[in-house]
């Protein structure tokens, strides 16, 4: 059977606003199990088998929805959709030679992806545990500390951080102590049971 049917999406319908269409999918990362052949290309392949198990999954599943995702857009075979391999910024993806935009974020068993024709988009996804002792982070970074005072505050925090340097391409640690001022962008938080989504744009709809 395709694995991909283990797909959770939950972005159920495909939106078309200003002539962008942009789509979201959220999965559940199963130990040991990685996508069909067909979803990953040899390169990727490659690059697969000296990753570390647990990158493996993330960089495999990640590909494997992005591909998947674009494909139902834009009526394509998974073939048509090219990533770049990893490095130390979001993955350049084109479909049929086009250009477009995605965004991928994983954490604990979770992974989410985003994609958006014609718009710049990032995504953050973070494990919401409540037992977290979030006030370590203030003796670290000062500048958490007033958002350190409930899980809660700290998670839209941190989520927010983390959407902003990717859709900026502003490494978070310089977003952490100061050296860069966050920039201002409306985003969109999203729960989905344990977890935390902020996703930039706001206007993205997601969900």
């Amino acid at each position: 059977s395709n694995t991909m049917n283990k797909m959770r999406i939950f972005d159920d319908i495909n939106v078309n606003l200003k002539s962008s269409i942009s789509y979201g999918a959220i999965l559940t990362l199963r130990s040991g199990l990685l996508p069909t052949s067909s979803w990953l290309t040899a390169e990727e392949w490659q690059w697969l088998s000296h990753a570390v198990p647990k990158r493996q999954q993330t960089f495999a599943w990640g590909r494997a929805a992005l591909r998947w995702l674009c494909s139902q857009l834009a009526g394509v075979d998974g073939s048509a959709v090219s990533i770049s391999l990893p490095s130390d910024k979001e993955p350049e993806i084109w479909v049929n030679h086009q250009q477009w935009h995605c965004s991928v974020s994983h954490s604990h068993s979770q992974l989410v992806v985003i994609v958006n024709q014609t718009k710049r988009v990032a995504v953050d996804l973070e494990h919401y545990r409540t037992d977290r002792l979030v006030t370590k982070y203030q003796d670290v970074f000062p500048l958490l500390q007033p958002y350190c005072t409930s899980t809660t505050i700290f998670y839209r925090r941190w989520t927010l951080l983390e959407a902003m340097a990717k859709y900026y391409s502003i490494p978070l640690l310089d977003l952490l102590i100061g050296v860069v001022e966050l920039p201002t962008a409306e985003v969109r938080y999203v729960n989905v049971g344990d977890y935390l989504i902020c996703v930039a744009p706001a206007d993205i709809p997601i969900c």
